[in-house]
């Protein structure tokens, strides 16, 4: 039963209007689907959960299934000096966290990983800056569940720096491994200056 209701002082709480009012219309937390299943085999029109197995997720009953509320996924990191040895092709490491919402990266980490029960529509974005003694063409790649999803080629410096953004738009499920990576097509090591964002854009 959907709606609100008022109690008067000293008035009565029964079994029903609990479970109606109560009960079915608080954000209910269980530890995983199959556990909500057995639990609350026959939900109410738009009813709220949440599972211990898929943390900050919540998600609504939508009259067959249940759904994810829409909100704000993302992660933004950075490396301000990231060495890629010449002529090598090397994942960027994050040495600092600006932003994530659902554990998606780590300091330190080379891998950013969709969460379970999010996949959906992301935007993956990358700025990449080559130091000045750049002098042949360089390229970085996003890579996911093993293949190239988009890359982009950037001149050398010409004695500055030489700059480029990468960003593309693709479908990811739960679970699946994303990276970006450089290659350095100079005959020396360079030093890159690295900063990421991903944001998901749509289930």
């Amino acid at each position: 039963m959907a709606g609100y209701k008022t109690w008067a002082v000293g008035e009565e709480v029964l079994a029903a209007d609990h479970n109606s009012y109560l009960q079915s219309q608080v954000v209910a937390r269980f530890p995983s689907a199959s556990a909500r299943t057995a639990q609350l085999p026959a939900p109410g029109l738009n009813q709220l959960s949440m599972r211990d197995d898929a943390p900050g997720l919540i998600e609504y009953w939508t009259g067959s299934a249940w759904a994810g509320l829409p909100r704000r996924v993302g992660f933004g990191a950075y490396n301000p000096g990231q060495a890629v040895a010449n002529g090598a092709t090397t994942p960027v490491t994050y040495t600092a966290e600006e932003f994530d919402t659902d554990s998606i990266g780590a300091a330190g980490s080379v891998n950013l990983v969709i969460p379970a029960g999010l996949s959906g529509i992301y935007s993956l974005q990358a700025y990449i800056e080559a130091g000045a003694t750049a002098t042949a063409p360089s390229r970085a790649e996003w890579v996911a569940a093993g293949s190239k999803v988009a890359g982009v080629t950037f001149p050398p410096g010409g004695g500055g720096v030489a700059a480029e953004t990468l960003t593309t738009v693709n479908a990811f499920n739960g679970g699946t491994t994303i990276f970006l990576q450089i290659i350095n097509g100079n005959a020396v090591p360079i030093n890159y200056s690295v900063t990421v964002r991903l944001f998901r854009l749509a289930p």
